[in-house]
């Protein structure tokens, strides 16, 4: 989801519908993180969490990387652009939460 407030309500609506009942694991992801507006996306990400929201800890900033990755249609991993390294951590981080998380959903 994208950091921003009016992303909230529906965000919250759609997993309660469509997740919340089924037993599937899931997590909220916030992607095209301003990392100017650092503050924003806690918040937006403490209000999910108050709504009782499954939350990824780690998310992905919005990068100009990101973009020129796909524009050059390349994994993040493998462009040269600049602060694509940052991008790509973002990505490997997120990964790691999520096995983790999927792992302990599994296990109970």
């Amino acid at each position: 989801m994208e950091p921003a407030p009016w992303s909230i309500t529906p965000t919250i609506e759609t997993v309660n519908d469509l997740l919340v009942d089924s037993g599937t694991p899931y997590a909220v992801v916030l992607n095209r993180v301003d990392t100017r507006a650092a503050a924003r996306a806690r918040e937006i990400r403490d209000a999910l969490d108050e709504a009782g929201i499954t939350v990824a800890r780690t998310w992905v900033r919005d990068l100009t990387a990101h973009q020129d990755a796909i524009a050059n249609r390349t994994l993040i991993t493998r462009s040269r652009a600049r602060r694509a390294g940052d991008a790509a951590n973002d990505i490997r981080q997120l990964a790691l939460e999520m096995q983790a998380y999927l792992n302990r959903s599994t296990a109970k």
